[in-house]
């Protein structure tokens, strides 16, 4: 099922039944996603944030927090905590962002979806990654390891757009993780930062899965042909009489958007339970009792649809 995405829908309704047929497909999906994003905002409190809960995991390495700190780790705790409720907030914001590039009677992305559903997984994996179950010490390398990451791009900057020096503060938290008796592997501490695909596998729980998603994402966010040609409705390829080359069409698929958002449903829900999880919060912070098992098969059904997973049988 393809669906016009060219100039002239700038400002127009739905005007086919093509179109129409387009939407029907990917309405459930969509709405579903929002309401996951809502869903996880209530649990983490909104804005304002919700307090761990008192017999939380979350709680217990805020209580512990005073026995790590050092001179340039005030902390330690609160800085991954922090880090993860930032890089969820930004998944969030990627995830309503691609509900809305593909808002009935508005032009469809071909293409900006993808990049952004990639961009959500990431900043879900991330956001899993410092929360995990690896016990206090290491969710505070962790927490290092990823504030490092982040100080090796801000070095790379001109030096008169620096607001202060980014190598003099890696050189202040590799001597703090030194203090604390992390192992210094090469410019981390404790363990390596893992990269994207590895950090996506692990959020969605699926090896194979997270890394032919992730793949086909990033082949799609750099450009390639294969991941721009992959996105489009191939049957719209067509030779034009005025040129013996292939005309590239503005159309897209409605299973490629299902595939994105089926990839960012997984990523969230994982991420979303693993905090939950954490910070000890009930789980009926959802928005009903069954909402996440409902949400989990309809992400199932969704990958098997597009034959992105196959159950034993079928």
């Amino acid at each position: 099922m393809t669906v016009r995405s060219g100039p002239e829908r700038y400002g127009r309704a739905l005007s086919t039944d093509e179109d129409a047929a387009f939407f029907d497909m990917i309405r459930v999906a969509r709405d579903r996603l929002e309401d996951m994003v809502a869903a996880s905002r209530d649990l983490r409190g909104g804005d304002g944030g919700a307090p761990p809960a008192a017999d939380s995991q979350a709680m217990h390495d805020l209580d512990a927090e005073f026995g790590y700190r050092t001179a340039g780790l005030d902390e330690p705790v609160a800085n991954f905590q922090t880090l993860s409720d930032l890089m969820l907030v930004a998944a969030e914001d990627h995830i309503v962002s691609t509900c809305l590039l593909v808002a009935e009677g508005d032009r469809v992305s071909v293409y900006s979806h993808t990049v952004l559903a990639r961009a959500a997984s990431e900043a879900c994996a991330r956001s899993f990654w410092l929360v995990a179950d690896v016990g206090t010490r290491s969710r505070i390398a962790r927490g290092i390891n990823e504030t490092i990451c982040s100080l090796g791009y801000l070095g790379q900057l001109p030096p008169e757009v620096q607001t202060f020096d980014a190598r003099a503060r890696v050189g202040e938290l590799h001597a703090a993780g030194e203090r604390l008796g992390f192992e210094r592997i090469g410019k981390y501490v404790a363990e390596k930062r893992p990269k994207e695909t590895a950090a996506i596998q692990a959020v969605y729980g699926d090896d194979e899965l997270g890394r032919a998603l992730y793949n086909y994402q990033s082949a799609v966010a750099h450009g390639t042909a294969y991941g721009l040609a992959a996105s489009m409705a191939r049957d719209q390829i067509e030779h034009t009489a005025l040129s013996p080359h292939p005309r590239v069409p503005n159309v897209t698929t409605a299973s490629g958007v299902l595939g994105a958002f089926a990839s960012v449903e997984l990523a969230l829900v994982n991420t979303v339970e693993r905090r939950r999880a954490y910070f000890g919060w009930p789980a009926n912070g959802w928005r009903d009792a069954d909402w996440e098992t409902r949400s989990k098969a309809a992400t199932g059904e969704t990958m098997e649809r597009l034959g992105l997973i196959h159950h034993p049988g079928n």
